[in-house]
């Protein structure tokens, strides 16, 4: 990966993004509350992963952490708390619905810092940081991944540098709390790059490679089954016209391998029965299938997304991001022959655009129990949304400020 760049509107962008990694981690740092998002529930899962355990839902959240939340309730996301009994549904390790890769990973600096004695709040603060350079780092796999797209199709060099600064700038809201999406776009964006490096290259190396990252991302979160699709039909197509049974037998050696960790995992992490009855019920009831009507939710996922806390808690940009999108639909069609010329990348990008939306709408109109709102669980789409309303600079770049060959 080439970090530093040649070309002087890169490097600009490249500085931008120091800036904003830098002001971000002071955003960090200077939260002294525990997050309301599940943070309990997320920093409990890393306890047990050190102890060799992996949680079910309803397993209580362990002594250290709720004798930590009892002794500062000026920290507390529920104040003043002297009792499990208060803390409700936080007093569990609900989070254990996740699978544990993030987990697993956080748990590493996690052990180093309990042998230092760090407080609990301590180590917390600490592990924030490390989950979101898990981000950082996913963010800045665009500048490979935009590269070998430019291969074959003209794509200025500061893009992929304006698409890391954009998922900078634009992490939801209450970005400093742990969260397990915080390592989508690393294991998304790998399993992407890997995807064009196999179109590109039809090896069996970028073909293997491809599903293994493929499974790490659903190891992460589930939510990340929403994208593979769409990832999944360019290689197969190309695996179509480039058949190697030997391929395919190891492609699946690598989903059997996936399917029985993640079948191992659900099996060692069932709940208390009765305790996950109650569980699904309030959540049933809370958060029922089509709790609002798709504008609605649209207006809250987009306030999610377009938020910029390290601003202000009220600075939103959704309207100028919209703006553009209208701006890039309208200059991609004024431009659509040259796109089909020179830019065919941008259909599947537009595709999954759409895709997104369409998904959204169903999860929102049937799947119940699951904010859908909380822009978090797609964390993956970043590069797809980027593209929606900056291909206009592509086409513009190309068109009058790219030097002939």
């Amino acid at each position: 990966m080439i970090l530093f760049p040649k070309d002087l509107l890169s490097k600009f962008l490249l500085l931008l993004c120091a800036l904003v990694i830098g002001v971000s981690i002071d955003y960090i740092i200077k939260q002294d509350r525990w997050s309301p998002i599940d943070e309990y529930a997320h920093f409990d899962y890393i306890e047990k992963v050190i102890d060799g355990d992996l949680p079910a839902i309803s397993d209580p959240i362990s002594d250290e952490l709720f004798y930590s939340i009892v002794a500062d309730s000026s920290r507390s996301a529920n104040g003043k708390v002297v009792s499990r009994d208060q803390l409700g549904i936080a007093n569990y390790s609900y989070e254990g619905i996740h699978p544990p890769l993030y987990y697993c990973l956080l748990a590493l600096p996690n052990i180093l810092l309990k042998e230092l004695d760090i407080p609990v709040f301590g180590r917390l603060q600490v592990l924030r940081i490390f989950s979101y350079l898990f981000f950082v780092v996913g963010m800045f796999l665009c500048i490979p991944l935009f590269k070998v797209i430019a291969f074959k199709y003209p794509i200025p060099p500061f893009y992929a540098y304006g698409c890391i600064l954009f998922g900078l700038l634009i992490i939801p809201n209450q970005r400093y709390g742990l969260s397990n999406n915080m390592l989508s776009p690393l294991v998304i964006n790998l399993t992407a790059l890997f995807l064009f490096k196999y179109l590109r290259h039809p090896i069996r190396r970028n073909f293997l490679v491809f599903n293994l990252f493929s499974c790490f991302s659903v190891y992460v979160a589930i939510s990340n089954l929403f994208l593979l699709p769409f990832l999944y039909i360019p290689l197969f197509y190309k695996f179509y016209s480039n058949f190697s049974i030997r391929t395919f037998l190891y492609s699946l050696l690598i989903f059997a391998a996936g399917i029985a960790l993640f079948v191992y995992w659900k099996m060692t992490t069932l709940p208390v029965p009765l305790f996950d009855y109650h569980f699904q019920n309030i959540l049933a009831a809370f958060i029922p299938a089509g709790l609002v009507d798709y504008p609605t939710f649209l207006t809250f996922w987009l306030d999610n997304l377009f938020q910029l806390p390290i601003v202000n808690d009220n600075f939103n940009i959704k309207w100028i991001i919209i703006g553009f999108v209208f701006f890039n639909l309208f200059l991609s069609i004024v431009f659509i022959r040259s796109i089909i010329n020179k830019f065919k990348w941008v259909f599947y990008f537009a595709f999954m655009f759409v895709g997104l939306f369409l998904i959204t709408f169903i999860l929102n109109k049937y799947v119940p129990k699951v904010h859908w709102a909380a822009f978090r669980h797609y964390l993956g789409f970043m590069p797809v949304i980027y593209v929606s309303f900056s291909f206009w600079i592509v086409l513009v770049y190309n068109r009058f400020f790219k030097q002939p060959d």
